[in-house]
């Protein structure tokens, strides 16, 4: 099982896909509290909460990796820091909760649209997912049906 985290301060979207790409499930975190700290703090519960819940082993996690989030002319420092502290702070819950032999990686595949998203989830009879967790399967798909050698270059390229 592959799941993909989509994650932002205040909403973190999660697909759980088997080894071609099905959905088996997915979530949509929300932040509460007042200032980053709190808002990461309760995403951080309750994403151990859906790892408590999981029946199903995760094999190996992909959390979305934007490269260019401080250069686009629609964020600023401040947001590229609020959003790398979530990214952090989910990061460490996986490596800390998940066994360790479970892969944990960030990712930037080039390619990515909210539209190509919500074509993909519709294609798959997903209408009812919201789009936070759209973005996650479109990341979860993408990822699990990618040949290891194009994986590789996206871990490359993903790298600073």
């Amino acid at each position: 099982m592959i799941l993909a985290i989509d994650p932002s301060v205040n909403n973190v979207g999660l697909a759980l896909v088997g080894e071609r790409g099905a959905w088996i499930r997915g979530k949509t975190l929300k932040s509460s509290g007042k200032g980053s700290s709190a808002k990461v703090n309760s995403l951080v519960e309750q994403l151990m909460a859906f790892f408590e819940e999981s029946p199903e082993p995760i094999e190996e996690v992909v959390i979305e990796h934007t490269r260019f989030f401080a250069h686009n002319e629609n964020s600023s420092h401040a947001s590229a820091q609020k959003l790398n502290l979530a990214k952090g702070a989910i990061f460490g819950t996986c490596r800390s909760v998940l066994p360790a032999k479970t892969e944990v990686r960030l990712v930037w595949i080039p390619g990515f649209s909210k539209e190509s998203a919500s074509l993909l989830a519709k294609a798959n009879g997903l209408q009812k997912v919201d789009q936070h967790a759209r973005d996650a399967y479109w990341l979860a798909y993408t990822w699990a049906t990618t040949p290891k050698a194009l994986r590789q270059v996206h871990l490359e390229k993903s790298d600073f």
